[in-house]
């Protein structure tokens, strides 16, 4: 996970408000406003930060077999079961 739900929200406020006032620096006067947003990153238990993340990488390589849709499932890590 590269960032959680706190920073995507602020990412989504700063563009809406960008969006909305044609104003870079409304967007970045939005989000100033809402800095401790962000915060919820830091208590956002690791499976629902997963599952609101904003970017996630992913590094693996090309297994020799066919995995299907029912063991990727399987493989799921978030909060949402």
């Amino acid at each position: 996970m590269v960032g959680g739900t706190g920073y995507q929200v602020s990412w989504t406020v700063d563009h809406a408000g960008r969006s909305l006032f044609r104003s870079v620096k409304a967007g970045k006067a939005l989000k100033a406003l809402l800095f401790w947003v962000r915060f919820i990153d830091r208590v956002t238990p690791e499976p629902f930060a997963v599952d609101n993340a904003s970017g996630v990488f992913f590094l693996g390589k090309k297994s020799d077999k066919e995995v299907s849709p029912r063991e990727m499932v399987a493989h799921y890590k978030g909060a949402q079961r």
